[in-house]
């Protein structure tokens, strides 16, 4: 009965966070975000790019701020063949996120831009 309660509520959690995140996203002209721009078609996964640079050097600065993402092909070569590039970063949220986390992304991505495209 727990589960059937908390799901949800934890959908709603989602949408709200994948909400946010798109909205920053929209912040920055040089991050790249694959997929629908719209929530209701979106759950809390978003693959992006920060354009001329690395998705593994991106991962590696945000790590250093404690933030967990993938970079890579996440097992969709022929998607990543098909968007035109080789690798991405794969963010993810659910339940146990707060907005001030995606936040914290953000600023640690304007950092990479500064580390990177400077």
């Amino acid at each position: 009965n727990g589960i059937i309660t908390v799901f949800p509520f934890s959908m709603v959690h989602e949408k709200e966070l994948t909400a946010h995140a798109l909205n920053r996203f929209a912040e920055f002209s040089d991050l790249e975000l694959y997929g629908p721009q719209d929530t209701c078609d979106r759950t809390g996964v978003l693959s992006f790019n920060l354009r001329n640079v690395h998705p593994h050097d991106v991962a590696q600065v945000l790590d250093e701020s404690g933030i967990a993402v993938r970079a890579g092909h996440h097992c969709t070569q022929i998607l990543h063949e098909r968007l035109g590039v080789a690798a991405s970063v794969r963010m993810s949220f659910g339940i146990y996120n707060e907005v001030s986390e995606i936040d914290h992304l953000f600023s640690t991505l304007d950092r990479a831009r500064d580390i990177f495209l400077d």
